[in-house]
């Protein structure tokens, strides 16, 4: 759903400006980046849905570019898991915002 998004983003930006670049996305899953970038089939992964094959559609024309980020510096995890307060306050910093009490 991310890659969709970003693809549609990547479109009125270009619509806007004239310009499209590849849109970086950032992932912490390396099993997931392998799957992305490489068209191979397994009987592991042979349950995946059609649908899925999307955004390795997009890496292999380029409009996507996957890069991997350790999740010790995943910003998006502030928004998505319980952390303690020093990654907490790292994440949202990654984010732009701040920490108010």
């Amino acid at each position: 759903m991310a890659a969709k998004e970003a693809i549609w983003l990547r479109r009125l930006l270009g619509a806007l400006t004239g310009t499209t670049k590849a849109v970086q996305m950032k992932c912490d899953n390396q099993g997931a980046l392998a799957l992305m970038q490489n068209a191979v089939s397994s009987p592991r992964t042979k349950h995946i849905d059609i649908s899925h094959h999307f955004i390795r559609e997009k890496v292999a024309e380029k409009q996507i570019i996957m890069k991997h980020v350790p999740t010790g510096k995943m910003a998006a995890d502030a928004l998505t898991k319980p952390l303690a307060v020093p990654a907490f306050t790292t994440g949202i910093a990654a984010m732009g915002l701040y920490l108010t009490l």
